[in-house]
């Protein structure tokens, strides 16, 4: 049962990142705190990304779902990133 919940739980989590991110483009209506929730959102996943950083060099060996995981998450993150900055320049030209 942990494993459908713990599904459930990230797809939700999922949602919410696409909800910000389609909202900060203008695609979908305007949410509530958008520049706060893609800047954690862009540091929760560069952080989540950096992570997998050490593991690369250890002794037990090279994980490969390690590497693909940290890097598909440091792009995510990269890509948050990029957009929370481009989000906000576009709010300060606006005004």
């Amino acid at each position: 049962m942990l494993a459908p919940a713990g599904t459930v739980i990230v797809a939700g989590l999922m949602f919410a990142c696409t909800v910000f991110a389609f909202s900060a483009v203008g695609l979908i209506r305007k949410v509530p705190l958008v520049k706060p929730a893609l800047i954690t959102i862009a540091l929760l996943c560069t952080v989540r990304g950096l992570i997998g950083i050490p593991t690369f060099v250890t002794a037990a060996g090279v994980d490969i779902w390690q590497i693909v995981a940290s890097t598909v998450w440091l792009y995510v993150g990269v890509c948050f990133t990029a957009g929370s900055i481009e989000h906000s320049t576009a709010l300060k030209s606006v005004t």
